[in-house]
């Protein structure tokens, strides 16, 4: 390979001036037909920490963000967040598929049948998902 191209290749790849925008977004937790591996214990204590482990798909210039949970009565939300990279036009992201790992707590404070709702994105599209376990919660 010659100079030139050697430089020209190096121009590609660096981010001369103010960089791309960041967004922070639901984390996907459907990719083309693939569904998020949830793990979750099928029962619990009131008032007992429930942990559980789920996936999102990431890659490219999409990296793992956040994970938040709130708690109502028997019904726990867990919204998982990703942070999508855009570049700018002189940049590329790379074409990967990454499996991000998150976790999550949960306490519920009565007993009965609860419902987990791991909330996300579906791609393609973009559009909302959800998907839900239940867990019997014990007095």
């Amino acid at each position: 390979m010659n100079r030139s191209a050697i430089l020209l290749l190096v121009a590609a790849c660096t981010n001369p001036g103010s960089p791309g925008t960041t967004e922070r977004r639901p984390a996907y937790v459907i990719f083309h037909g693939h569904t998020s591996a949830i793990t979750v214990p099928a029962s619990a204590s009131v008032n007992v920490p429930l942990a559980m482990d789920f996936i999102t798909f990431g890659g490219g210039c999409v990296r793992k963000g956040e994970t938040e949970s709130t708690v109502t009565g028997l019904q726990a939300d867990v919204r998982a967040y990703q942070y999508e990279y855009h570049p700018k036009a002189n940049e590329a992201c790379t074409d990967d598929l990454r499996f991000d790992h998150n976790t999550a707590t949960v306490r519920f404070s009565v007993p009965g049948t609860a419902t987990i709702h791991i909330v996300g994105l579906r791609a393609p599209g973009d559009t909302p998902a959800i998907l839900s376990r239940t867990v019997t919660v014990s007095p």
